[in-house]
């Protein structure tokens, strides 16, 4: 891989990181950054979840004030689970690509090492 490339290659894992870190927040400003008054209660909320999509309003109408950010992007969440299941699997892809390649000689001559180590890093701190 010469310089341009691999500018390119590491480019790529700065504007994934960044845009993705930039649509989170753009979308989630308003529940990560909610007081408490505008969480819902804890113990309304443990009586009913949604079981789909449409049923949102009805569950919104039972937990009254919040943010609308709060069914998708808290840790059980429709989104905040997903990312978490993602980043489970972009870790473990990361650390097991990087050790097969650094011990199964058939690898070897895949590019350099380097470059595995940053596809490595890019998975496993993204």
């Amino acid at each position: 891989m010469n310089k341009f490339t691999h500018a390119i290659y590491v480019g790529l894992f700065f504007l994934v990181g960044i845009s993705s870190t930039v649509f989170l927040f753009l979308n989630g400003k308003d529940y990560y950054f909610s007081t408490r008054e505008e969480r819902p209660n804890k113990e309304i909320e443990m009586l009913w979840r949604p079981k789909g999509i449409e049923e949102v309003p009805r569950y919104k109408n039972r937990l009254g004030n919040y943010s609308d950010a709060h069914i998708v992007l808290e840790p059980k969440g429709y989104l905040g689970h997903g990312l978490g299941i993602v980043g489970t699997l972009m870790m473990i892809t990361g650390v097991s690509v990087y050790m097969i390649r650094k011990r199964v000689r058939l690898f070897f001559r895949w590019g350099l090492l380097k470059h595995w180590l940053e596809f490595h890093i890019f998975l496993c701190v993204v």
